[in-house]
């Protein structure tokens, strides 16, 4: 009877141990997916915003090349990339205290 107790605890504690195995993978993916270059459509999921408003922080000069965004076209037209993780960054600073946009060329 005791041996039938101490195998259903160990089993109720081995599956928790698995779920939170499984959600920490997740997030761990989740963050590692959030820190590489991805395409406009993706981002604007991402982070609950427009195309536009991506567009016009890179034209407005208010994020930095290969830190917020990159461009992959071959010269035609732009092809912009995001960094969702250096977005939400970016993001989490107060408008106030963010830096001035920079003059583009």
């Amino acid at each position: 009877m005791e041996n039938t107790k101490i195998i259903e605890q160990l089993t109720a504690t081995a599956e928790a141990l698995f779920r939170s195995t499984e959600a920490l993978r997740q997030a761990l993916e989740m963050m590692q997916a959030e820190s590489d270059f991805i395409p406009i459509s993706e981002a604007t999921e991402r982070l609950n915003v427009r195309p536009r408003w991506i567009r016009d922080r890179i034209a407005e000069g208010w994020w930095k090349y290969g830190r917020e965004y990159r461009d992959t076209s071959n010269g035609d037209r732009p092809n912009y990339q995001i960094c969702v993780a250096a977005v939400r960054k970016w993001l989490e600073i107060a408008p106030e205290r963010r830096s001035k946009p920079r003059q583009q060329r």
